[in-house]
């Protein structure tokens, strides 16, 4: 495993985080993406900066894998986010947010990565059990991770005969900074039809996820 590689986004925290330390305790190559640049401390872990919204953050990711290893045997794709609100009140550019980061974003850089998956490999794709239970007043974030394991299902398929396997992780309730940077749809903090029924919700589920198991 000395010479193997693996990419892991948002590795600044959490899941990521946990992964991309496992695997570097293992002997492998890990380089980590962050939205903020990471200090370079000279760790096991190597800091590349990534929003997978920005087409030219992709690109140049691709660029330092490429010029640094030519390779790459892992990719997993943990970077990720949460609007929470009643549908019928999320404005179109929460709705872009949500499915662009979860979603086509992540699409678009597992492309990019692809080609130096020459010689085969795996992609993990971070997931959610709210892909296959829908959770109420999480409905886009619900949307995107079913989105995503439809369309990596699909993908595992058509990259088969390469060597390339793909597989989604579906989580619980696990306690990390997500529950922290859940966003709210700016129109539903006021309102008075949903107001009540979704605090009531998603205080309920955070509470879970504080109390949920520890992603290592």
């Amino acid at each position: 495993m000395q010479s193997r590689v693996a990419l892991v986004t948002g590795a600044s925290s959490g899941v990521g985080a946990c992964i991309a330390q496992g695997l570097a305790e293992r002997g492998w190559r890990v380089y980590g993406t962050s939205r903020h640049p990471v200090a370079q401390d000279g760790g096991a872990i190597r800091w590349i900066r990534l929003d997978v919204t920005d087409d030219e953050t992709i690109r140049e990711a691709a660029f330092t894998i490429r010029q640094a290893e030519g390779r790459l045997d892992v990719l997993v794709n943990n970077a990720g986010m949460g609007v929470a609100g009643p549908l019928e009140l999320i404005a179109p550019e929460e709705m872009a947010m949500q499915m662009d980061t979860n979603f086509s974003g992540t699409l678009r850089f597992t492309q990019a990565m692809l080609p130096l998956m020459r010689e085969g490999g795996r992609i993990l794709n971070v997931s959610s059990l709210a892909a296959v239970i829908p959770i109420p007043f999480q409905a886009l974030y619900s949307a995107s991770k079913a989105a995503l394991e439809a369309a990596m299902e699909a993908w595992d398929t058509e990259l088969a005969p390469r060597g390339i396997r793909i597989c989604c992780l579906q989580l619980g309730d696990t306690h990390t900074g997500f529950t922290g940077h859940r966003r709210f749809a700016a129109a539903a903090r006021d309102n008075v039809q949903y107001g009540e029924r979704m605090r009531r919700s998603v205080a309920r589920m955070e509470r879970d996820e504080e109390n949920g198991m520890d992603p290592r």
